[in-house]
């Protein structure tokens, strides 16, 4: 027969930091969906584990694993992504340059919202942080989006100079941050998202085809006007296909 299920019970802390602990198995991506009672049976513990990874299913609100960018490409990361992850200049204009048709830059969504939790950590936003004012983009060449941008601007940075980032329109952000010495560049980091990240879901909104296995992209903290902004750009699977 099998075990009791209050004895079970005392082994799921030990059973899921087996799945958890590996690398392979970032716990910010998953979520536990059932009953503890659904693990009683008999069977050994490399079996148990085994079952409690196959009962694991992905979050749909979840994020991907952000890490900083260093100097050398990670060996999973593809080279043709690795050169606009560290991209040092106006990922905008080197789009621009890219692009041997028509640029365009398509305004999707901007008002006041809240961050994703490690937006909200990136920023150190406390937990009387308050709203934050998120535009989201897409970067287009000929009408096909080749990178889809988030910003996100803590409602207590919008003083002063930093009013004109409410007023961009269809202008691209790059052109007024880079245009103004004062601006400064901070933390840069660099993911993977798969379809079971909230963010890959609306960076491939607009994407012609087949939805993609798996997009890269970036984000960077930057300073302007002495007031924080996080600004994520995620690259389209067209964008490797340019030049």
């Amino acid at each position: 027969g099998g075990r009791p299920v209050a004895v079970c019970e005392r082994l799921t802390a030990a059973i899921v930091g087996c799945v958890l602990a590996g690398p392979a198995w970032p716990a910010d991506d998953w979520r536990w969906p059932g009953p503890v009672s659904l693990l009683c049976h008999n069977a050994a513990p490399a079996d148990r584990c085994r079952a409690v990874r196959r009962s694991l299913v992905p979050c749909r609100n979840s994020e991907p694993v952000w890490r900083r960018v260093g100097s050398a490409c990670p060996p999973a990361v593809p080279a043709a992504a690795w050169s606009w992850i560290t991209e040092p200049g106006s990922l905008t204009r080197r789009v621009q340059e890219g692009c041997s048709g028509v640029f365009d830059l398509r305004l999707l969504r901007q008002g006041f919202g809240d961050a994703l939790p490690s937006e909200r950590r990136v920023l150190r936003a406390g937990p009387h942080h308050g709203r934050d004012l998120v535009r989201e983009v897409e970067l287009l060449c000929d009408g096909a989006p080749r990178v889809f941008a988030r910003t996100v601007m803590p409602a207590r940075s919008l003083i002063g100079r930093t009013r004109e980032l409410t007023r961009l329109g269809t202008r691209p952000l790059g052109a007024v941050l880079f245009a103004d010495p004062s601006t400064r560049r901070g933390l840069v980091e660099f993911a993977r998202l798969s379809p079971s990240h909230a963010l890959f879901a609306v960076a491939s909104e607009h994407v012609a085809g087949d939805r993609p296995a798996e997009l890269w992209g970036r984000r960077t903290v930057y300073r302007f006007a002495g007031k924080p902004l996080l600004v994520n750009e995620i690259f389209l699977p067209v964008l490797f296909r340019s030049r």
